[in-house]
């Protein structure tokens, strides 16, 4: 529903208050069936009978009697209304409450039964009067039992107020303690979407928390079995590729001037580009294992220079703006820049521009060329790993690693990593750390 609110939290919140809203609604409802109406019967009944009592002393008092007995009986109810409800005031207009006239009915009603009608006025202030006919002479009663109209006081404003303030706080305290570990599942699953590896959540909670904890460290735990075991497999495959690979580089420095040059560099260049294949499984391997380097305050324009000069970089223009110190994995992040410059030499085209700068608190890099680009719809594709972009972009046959370990590296330092297409044609691989 969408008047309903949208957290968990507000959703308990406001089922609590209605819970107790509810249990106070009841609580009145049965004071009222149990209690007052029981008690307004009774007084209905206690009035009838001295309303025939009134009506039986009259009948044997002298004529000229009964109108001083009437007025003294009024004053008399007058003085104790006033002591125990205070002075009257003067109304101009006077509603019975409900209470009030369901008495009257029941007066009424019960009345009746005796034969004769009632008639009732109000004279005044809080009190009500009843006709009682003598001989045919109309006198006019001051009902003794009138229930009082109920008056709403400051300490029942107060009570009601501080009893919702406390339903409201301990509403808020009971969620917020359900809502703690939930909280910390969510931070927890935030981190190994980003490909961290979280701390295992506490256990001493609820047992239905317990529970959902529980399974979560199991499954943390079962992705790192993994993770350890595809990371010791391209390890070890790497490790004994590069002992043939080795020999055989041995075997054409052997044959050098005594074979065909074009086939010994042919091969030179096929160990070359196996030996750059491992190189990039061991890379990707790394960044699958959560980047275990420590954070450090680094400076993102040395990290792009110490990155610029592990590969040619003549065709690589900087545009590099002042940038203040951040908390960074600098391996990580040279490797970062070093497979996106890479990249765009291989399948992009010069000029190629570094770029750098600060936005609202945030740092970005920017990888900029002007080849082929990649289609919009291949972006998110081409970040897993063994994806090959070839065919978007031309160049020389790739391993798919590049932009996998760069995700891989962005997501581990909680930065944002896009390719965009860049205006006039080409590529702008964007990485953004927020503030």
């Amino acid at each position: 529903m969408a008047w309903l609110p949208r957290t968990l939290f507000q959703r308990n919140l406001l089922l609590i208050v209605a819970l107790i809203l509810v249990g106070q609604l009841g609580s009145a409802w049965l004071f009222r069936t149990l209690v007052t109406l029981p008690r307004t019967t009774l007084l209905m009944e206690s009035t009838v009978r001295e309303l025939q009592a009134i009506e039986s002393g009259l009948a044997t008092l002298p004529v000229e009697q009964r109108r001083l007995f009437v007025e003294r009986f009024n004053a008399q109810v007058q003085q104790a209304v006033d002591r125990s409800e205070g002075p009257a005031q003067e109304l101009h207009s006077w509603r019975a409450t409900r209470l009030q006239r369901v008495f009257l009915d029941q007066l009424a009603e019960r009345w009746a039964q005796t034969g004769r009608t009632l008639q009732w006025r109000h004279p005044g202030g809080r009190l009500v009067q009843v006709r009682l006919a003598i001989d045919d002479q109309p006198h006019w009663v001051t009902l003794p039992g009138l229930p009082p109209a109920p008056v709403v006081s400051t300490a029942w404003i107060a009570a009601s107020l501080a009893t919702a303030l406390l339903a409201i706080i301990g509403a808020w305290a009971i969620q917020r303690r359900i809502n703690r570990p939930l909280n910390a599942l969510v931070r927890a699953s935030a981190a190994l979407g980003r490909g961290e590896r979280p701390e295992p959540l506490p256990v001493d909670t609820p047992r239905e928390i317990a529970s959902v904890s529980q399974a979560f460290n199991d499954m943390v735990a079962s992705l790192a079995q993994s993770e350890r075991q595809r990371a010791l497999m391209l390890a070890g495959l790497s490790h004994d590729l590069r002992t043939p690979l080795a020999k055989m580089r041995l075997a054409t420095e052997m044959l050098d001037g005594r074979a065909e040059a074009e086939l010994l560099a042919t091969v030179n260049r096929n160990i070359e580009a196996m030996d750059r294949l491992l190189s990039r499984f061991l890379d990707f391997m790394r960044s699958s294992q959560g980047e275990r380097e420590p954070l450090v305050e680094a400076d993102l324009n040395v990290l792009v220079h110490e990155a610029l000069a592990l590969c040619p970089h003549d065709d690589v223009q900087l545009r590099l703006s002042p940038l203040p110190l951040r908390a960074m994995r600098p391996h990580g992040v040279v490797r970062l820049v070093l497979n996106l410059v890479v990249n765009a030499q291989r399948h992009g085209a010069p000029p190629i521009e570094v770029a750098t700068g600060e936005q609202h608190g945030a740092l970005w890099l920017e990888v900029r060329d002007r080849g082929p680009g990649i289609e919009a719809a291949r972006v998110e594709a081409l970040k897993e790993p063994f994806a090959r972009g070839d065919q978007a972009r031309g160049g020389p046959a790739g391993a798919g690693l590049g932009l996998a370990i760069t995700d891989r590296v962005a997501k581990a330092h909680g930065a944002r990593f896009d390719l965009l297409p860049r205006e006039g044609g080409g590529l702008v691989a964007r990485v953004t750390w927020p503030a």
